[in-house]
């Protein structure tokens, strides 16, 4: 698995690539994200074009860097699901926390929105 942390229009985009899995892909996610939120933006977008797995050490790594973010006043949200992993959001309940959205442009303009 792996991160490339970006800057875009004002945004930090993580785009990570592989599978987000128990040892090296949940450690590596952690890391990507904790590099991205040194940025000072509005909000993190997980871009997951091409992520391919995600098991349920993903899912909690998910929780727990999000957790993370909103006490530093930071927003994340989610893009380009694929179906299998849209599925394991929903089937988790993680869909109702968790902004996802169908891309990363979808997601920099409701952010901006919001903002």
């Amino acid at each position: 698995m792996k991160c490339v942390v970006e800057q875009h229009e004002g945004f930090t985009i993580v785009r990570i690539e592989g599978r987000i899995d128990i040892g090296d892909g949940d450690i590596k996610l952690r890391h990507g994200v904790r590099e991205a939120a040194l940025f000072d933006c509005p909000g993190i977008i997980l871009d997951f074009t091409k992520v391919t797995y995600m098991d349920s050490s993903g899912i909690g790594e998910l929780v727990s860097i999000y957790s993370e973010l909103q006490k530093s006043g930071k927003n994340m949200c989610l893009a380009h699901l694929n179906a299998k992993i849209y599925d394991l959001m929903t089937l988790t309940q993680l869909i109702a926390v968790l902004p996802v959205f169908d891309s990363v442009e979808d997601a920099m303009m409701t952010m901006i929105k919001a903002a």
